[in-house]
């Protein structure tokens, strides 16, 4: 409770933004008004980038530090410009303290870019699947144990990115790669052939495979609740900025989900 207390008062903190004259919302923000996404300690704002507005959003969330203490962490802070000249970023960066950064930033452990992402970007979630991998390796799990984690861990590590993401199919093929090995080696290094092929693996139990989800299709699967909520809660605010700047791409992307979903 006193957590949702705090997120508003930092929203009505910043909301009065909007009384002030020399205040500049994001070009991307300012038909509703936006100037910060946040949960738990994770905080992003927003506004257009000149001196003067970064000044008044800094004096707002000043204020909001001193009546609740909560103050921003210097180091772990950063600035992303766009479109911005150097001598105006040099002048936010010296009023922040702040240091500069580039997209694409992690906000609620998924990287965000203003483009797709990269496999490169992609790798962290590689490399906590590894990791896993590598605390089980140790145990000399048997076939079926390596399959049971595989079932029940990794491909659990998987599905919050799903939910949110497009994964690239190259990328999806290391991380089934990576499974593929330790299952049937126990090791995440792949250096044998599989005996079976993983399409067959990922089939029902009844058609001679292990029932394993493919992520493919389970990421193609999630993304779908996200086109639902489009055309089903037009209240959200991430659902009227979607309808307010990219509407047209956005019901490109449904047209073909609707496809894809009259082709099951």
């Amino acid at each position: 409770m006193l957590f949702v207390l705090v997120i508003e008062y930092l929203h009505r903190c910043l909301h009065k933004l909007k009384y002030k004259p020399n205040f500049n919302y994001h070009p991307r923000c300012e038909k509703l008004r936006i100037t910060n996404i946040s949960f738990a300690d994770d905080l992003v704002i927003f506004c257009r980038g000149d001196r003067e507005s970064m000044k008044l959003l800094t004096k707002e969330f000043h204020e909001f530090s001193y009546a609740t203490g909560l103050k921003a962490h210097h180091v772990q802070c950063k600035v992303i410009f766009g479109g911005v000249s150097y001598h105006e970023r040099q002048h936010i960066l010296a009023d922040t303290g702040f240091a500069k950064s580039e997209m694409p930033f992690r906000y609620l452990g998924i990287p965000l870019s203003s483009r797709r992402l990269t496999i490169q970007q992609c790798r962290p979630l590689i490399m906590r699947i590894v990791t896993k991998i590598k605390l089980w390796a140790a145990r000399l799990l048997s076939y079926v144990g390596r399959y049971q984690l595989i079932r029940s861990v990794l491909f659990t590590v998987t599905s919050y990115w799903m939910q949110i993401i497009h994964l690239q199919q190259k990328f999806i093929k290391d991380i089934e790669a990576t499974c593929r090995s330790f299952l049937w080696s126990g090791k995440e290094i792949i250096r044998m052939k599989a005996p079976i092929a993983w399409e067959k693996m990922c089939g029902p139990k009844v058609e001679g495979g292990l029932n394993i989800t493919s992520l493919k299709k389970w990421n193609m699967d999630t993304l779908g609740k996200l086109f639902w909520n489009i055309h089903k809660k037009e209240d959200k605010m991430w659902i009227q900025w979607l309808e307010i700047y990219i509407s047209k791409v956005m019901m490109c992307y449904i047209g073909k989900f609707q496809h894809i979903a009259l082709g099951f």
